[in-house]
Parts: C-alpha cells; structure tokens; sequence
C-alpha cells in the first residue's frame, strides 16, 4: 500500500543539520506512528512521504520555511527570577514555561541564568535551521474510523 491521504504511517527518522549534527531521531521514542494529512508531522515532510510505501527508504531537506520557521529574535526575552511562575519547578536551563506573547501562546524556554536574570527562548530549537532527514518506511495501512475522527494513530 502506498502513503496517501488518511492513512496511517509508521517510519523510523533521522535528522541533521547537513553539517553532520545529530537533531533528534525517532530512536529515543521508537517509530513514529502517525494518520497522514492530519497535521501531526511537520506539512512538508508529509509531502514528501506520499506515494512511498513500506520498506522504502527516504531523504529530503526541508528548509526553515518548510519546519520550524526563521528565529525571531522577538522571542528571546530576559526576566528577574522572582518574574517567572515556577508552579513548583525548579527553575533551570531548559524548564519550559507557557506563556502569552502577542495573544498566542508560546513555550518559553530557559537557555541561560546569570545571577537573578532569566534568559528565555520562545523559538522552537530547530527554527532557522535546514533540516536533513533520513528514514524508512516501516509501516502502512488504512486507518480506522476512530483514528480518522480523533487525527491519531492507535497502533
């Protein structure tokens, strides 16, 4: 069967900056699994998918208009300790705050501490960069009523 619209696909990736940095992989987590043209991956990289079938390999390069976007330096931001709601986190790079910026929501996150300031970043970390992907088709099947209703794969 070949990836189409509505149909449920399960692929194992890689992906890298093309400069030889390792990003993520679905290694960590396991194969992902997910309902084609439901949103859950990135649009373009489900462009790319369609047509592919199990035990096809893949690449493709998606630049940062296609992923994460460009950084907006809007979202680099810079409070006093005492500013932030720790809701009972400690408070260290990389804790993760949910907050407003320009009525949407955006997840801040803590890239430095100095003292009592807080450096945060609200882009995703692999915004402005290209994104060099490699993986394989490991699965693909049609997809259940309930899966199309909810846009999740139950498998």
């Amino acid at each position: 069967m070949k990836i189409v619209l509505d149909c449920v696909v399960t692929i194992h990736f890689l992906i890298n900056d093309g400069e030889g940095n390792f990003l993520d992989s679905s290694e960590k987590f396991g194969p992902l699994t997910f309902v084609h043209g439901k949103s859950k991956i990135l649009p373009a990289l489900e462009r790319k998918l369609l047509g592919k079938q199990k035990g096809d390999q893949f690449e493709t390069v998606l630049d940062p208009a296609e992923a994460y976007g460009e950084r907006d330096e809007a979202l680099l931001k810079e409070f006093y300790y005492n500013q932030l709601p720790s809701r009972g986190q400690k408070i260290e790079l990389g804790t993760l705050f949910e907050t407003k910026f320009e009525n949407k929501e955006v997840l801040m996150r803590v890239i430095k501490i100095e003292g009592d300031k807080v450096f945060l970043d609200g882009n995703h970390p692999f915004a402005g960069k290209r994104l060099y992907y490699t993986g394989k088709v490991l699965d693909v099947r049609d997809a259940t009523i309930e899966e199309l209703k909810s846009g999740f794969a139950f498998s």
